[in-house]
């Protein structure tokens, strides 16, 4: 039985006590790395999400390492012409706001996702053009 996510518009993984600083473990790396790790993985496999929202997590460099490798992997395959729309790439908006991360690091992923999707300028919360449902 082949099952499908719902596409989400926003995950919002902020302020969460339970996730952040890195101080608990999941086999070798850190809960905050391990989580973008499942998140990332649910993306690659699929998972429309529009805006993933991490803000306030204390998370470092090393902390969003799955997501550099994400953005890179799904570059190289656009470059590759294996991806087309890429899955449409639903990320368009990643907010790292009150981390402990540099700004160098910070437009990084901002550079990744303008470049890899075509409506990651301009506000993420903008109201979007809303397909017609099938009758």
């Amino acid at each position: 039985r082949h099952k499908k996510a719902v596409p989400l518009a926003v995950l919002d993984l902020s302020s969460n006590p339970g996730l952040s600083a890195g101080l608990w473990a999941i086999g070798k790396l850190p809960l905050p790395e391990r989580l973008l790790e499942v998140v990332c993985g649910a993306l690659w496999c699929g998972l429309s999400v529009e805006v993933l929202i991490l803000r306030s997590m204390r998370l470092v460099a090393d902390c969003i390492r799955p997501l550099l490798h994400y953005l890179s992997a799904e570059g190289r395959r656009r470059e590759d012409g294996m991806g087309g729309k890429i899955r449409g790439l639903g990320l368009q908006f990643v907010d790292l706001e009150d981390n402990i991360l540099t700004d160098n690091l910070v437009a990084t992923v901002e550079d990744a996702l303008r470049e890899l999707g075509p409506s990651s300028f301009g506000d993420p919360w903008a109201p979007r053009e809303l397909l017609p449902l099938p009758l």
